[in-house]
């Protein structure tokens, strides 16, 4: 059954683990700020961390599922890499006498567990794998059944489960927009007046996230990395918050003509007479984040 999960609405979800750190994409970065004030990241770290939370909450998900709601007649599965190689995917699976299981037969029952189990991502960057797997040959995981069950029970669980898990990957989707939001309000809180950052796709074999290549000043002078550090921009900064955008659908960035994924983003708004007709508005979801940032940072204090 390998192949039968090629693009399936989990990858998104799966390529977003690959780097999540803690000071990568999705990581939290301490508050160094006083906090009388919030600083330049704190909108970005309001979303980073509903997101990691979240991340927690679908992996438990996942881990119920394969506890609880496997295929009744499924004794043993064998799980091997994507053809993406970022997530995981049915491979074979055998019941109690060893015999393999034809998954074709019940086709949208095992799609279901192809589907759940690419939510863990990839093993090297989720260890929870490792707790609700086992290791085979190489590259290869397998689960094996602990307890007995009913086609009736498993089948009830597995529904069940699915649902929490459709409700997390909605919100996670939202959050990731949120998680950009605030990023774009980082990188212009760093950004010198009336300048813009081009932006190009990182190198983790993507499109998968942007990364900074440039900083254009309104005078038109073009800087690199070492060049930004001259004039005391700080360019790590503006990186980093560059890892958590992957989505150049933003209304708030626009592509670089003549230049193939390139993307501008302007320190302002977006430049006078570029339209899009979908895409997300960063600009009022940071406002949003901004009122949840003050509010977390008011308790707080309190």
């Amino acid at each position: 059954m390998a192949g039968m999960t090629d693009m399936n609405p989990a990858a998104e979800a799966a390529r977003e683990t690959h780097r999540e750190t803690t000071t990568g994409r999705f990581g939290v970065q301490a508050h160094t700020a006083p906090e009388a004030e919030l600083n330049f990241r704190d909108e970005l770290n309001t979303a980073n961390e509903a997101y990691w939370q979240n991340t927690e909450r679908l992996h438990e998900e996942v881990a119920d599922f394969l506890l609880h709601g496997m295929p009744a007649g499924a004794h043993r599965v064998v799980f091997e890499p994507s053809d993406q190689g970022d997530y995981l995917t049915v491979s074979r699976a055998f019941d109690a006498d060893g015999a393999e299981i034809d998954t074709e037969e019940d086709y949208d029952r095992w799609s279901d567990v192809d589907d759940v189990i690419s939510y863990l991502g990839h093993p090297d960057d989720n260890r929870r794998i490792h707790e609700v797997l086992t290791g085979a040959d190489g590259d290869t995981f397998e689960w094996t059944r602990t307890e007995e069950t009913t086609a009736e029970a498993a089948d009830e669980a597995a529904a069940t489960t699915r649902a929490g898990i459709d409700l997390l990957v909605d919100e996670r989707r939202e959050l990731a927009a949120q998680s950009q939001a605030g990023a774009i309000t980082a990188i212009r809180r760093l950004l010198p007046e009336g300048s813009r950052l081009v932006l190009t796709w990182g190198d983790q074999g993507g499109p998968d996230y942007l990364s900074a290549e440039t900083v254009i000043l309104a005078d038109g002078t073009e800087l690199d990395d070492e060049e930004a550090w001259d004039r005391d921009i700080d360019w790590d900064s503006i990186d980093q918050a560059a890892s958590d955008i992957r989505n150049t659908d933003d209304l708030n960035i626009t592509a670089i003509e003549g230049r193939r994924d390139y993307f501008e983003l302007h320190q302002s708004t977006a430049p006078a007479g570029v339209e899009k007709v979908s895409g997300i508005d960063s600009t009022k979801l940071a406002a949003e984040l901004r009122k949840q940032a003050k509010a977390a940072l008011t308790t707080k204090e309190a």
